[in-house]
């Protein structure tokens, strides 16, 4: 863990690359979209194969938390890791010049949906097709026995 500027709380240990602003912190975190199980079983199946200098999570989300840490304010990803340094340092940039209640505000309504949502067409993916034709064929195979 690391401190951030002065007379802030130790930052969570999730986050990398804390940078202190006004009334929070920016950083790094890994981007997590899947589960904990299946990124290991992931990274134990696939090591081997890639050898040790491998980084199979290299994406990573931008996140703005208080100066404690323990409330995650703002999240933006995922990004490489060039393209999370970038706009880190925007983001950076964004809140020292116009504090930290103005820039979650902007995020707010720049993320805000106006008029009508669009709904699906009712059309299932192509994903959703053979997820149904595996079930289909796992109940068969099951029946049959």
């Amino acid at each position: 863990m690391r401190l951030v500027g002065e007379g802030a709380e130790e930052v969570r240990q999730w986050l990398d690359n804390p940078v202190a602003v006004p009334g929070g912190v920016v950083g790094t975190d890994p981007f997590r979209r899947w589960g904990p199980t299946i990124r290991w079983t992931f990274v134990v199946i696939l090591a081997p194969i890639f050898g040790a200098n491998w980084r199979p999570f290299n994406k990573r989300d931008v996140v703005v938390t208080d100066l404690d840490g323990t409330s995650e304010l703002y999240r933006e990803g995922p990004f490489t890791s060039s393209g999370a340094q970038r706009r880190q340092n925007g983001i950076v940039e964004e809140i020292n010049a116009d504090g930290l209640a103005a820039f979650l505000r902007r995020r707010q309504i720049e993320e805000s949906t106006i008029g009508p949502v669009t709904a699906s067409s009712g059309q299932p993916s192509w994903m959703q097709e053979v997820a149904v034709s595996a079930r289909l064929w796992w109940d068969r195979l099951r029946r049959s026995r």
